[in-house]
């Protein structure tokens, strides 16, 4: 299926209701999913999405290295919402790759960026269960929570994309639907839905220990 990229993001600015977007992508879409770190307001895209379709496939990357209030949030919002969840893990266990890589990410450690094997590191935590997961679930339309606000990379996006050519057949379209909401829309969303949120500072990505850090899903083309 072919998408025209051009017309989807004049269509969509900062002033689009994000639902539309969503409407629109599973509108085209044959094999819809949505991934999910279950950090930082990512309760604003699982409920929009499930307002609309409620069975869509959510992918989680869980690295196995989250605090525990992450957890905790990941739990309450699976059960909220009724998420049709699939998770899908590194092949080896934190503690397996602690010892034989020598590496032991800590929140608020940023000198694992400077270690030899860190490159392998995301490929093992992050990339690796992400390339699995979109093998088996070869998406057409791919949801995702990113926003222009959140770094330099990311402000050079598009709310709608070609993404993943050289791992699926043709690539996905991923679509941001937030991309354009600030900070505050994304508090104030997750206030009048009552939803569950872990904070920046309670979230622990080894992949990720800065802000202005990409992990490798999402990187300008």
């Amino acid at each position: 299926m072919s998408f025209d990229i051009a017309e989807l993001n004049a269509g969509f600015d900062a002033n689009s209701d994000p639902l539309e977007l969503i409407q629109k992508g599973l509108e085209m879409a044959e094999n819809p999913v949505l991934t999910t770190n279950f950090g930082p307001h990512e309760g604003v895209i699982l409920h929009m999405c499930t307002q609309v379709k409620p069975d869509i496939p959510v992918i989680w990357m869980d690295s196995g290295y989250g605090t525990a209030k992450t957890y905790h949030v990941a739990e309450e919002l699976t059960n909220k919402l009724n998420l049709n969840l699939h998770v899908y893990n590194p092949q080896w266990s934190a503690a397996r790759r602690n010892a034989v890589m020598d590496i032991h990410p800590q929140p608020g450690d940023e000198s694992i960026l400077d270690h030899p094997r860190y490159e392998e590191f995301k490929q093992q935590v992050k990339m690796e269960p992400f390339a699995r997961a979109m093998k088996a679930w070869a998406p057409d339309v791919w949801f995702t929570a990113i926003r222009a606000q959140q770094n330099e990379n990311r402000a050079e996006m598009q709310p709608a994309s070609i993404e993943l050519d050289g791992m699926l057949d043709g690539g996905v379209l991923r679509l941001a639907p937030v991309f354009y909401w600030s900070t505050k829309q994304m508090f104030e969303y997750l206030r009048d839905n009552q939803l569950p949120n872990v904070e920046w500072e309670e979230y622990f990505d080894p992949t990720k220990l800065r802000l202005d850090l990409e992990c490798g899903l999402h990187v300008q083309k």
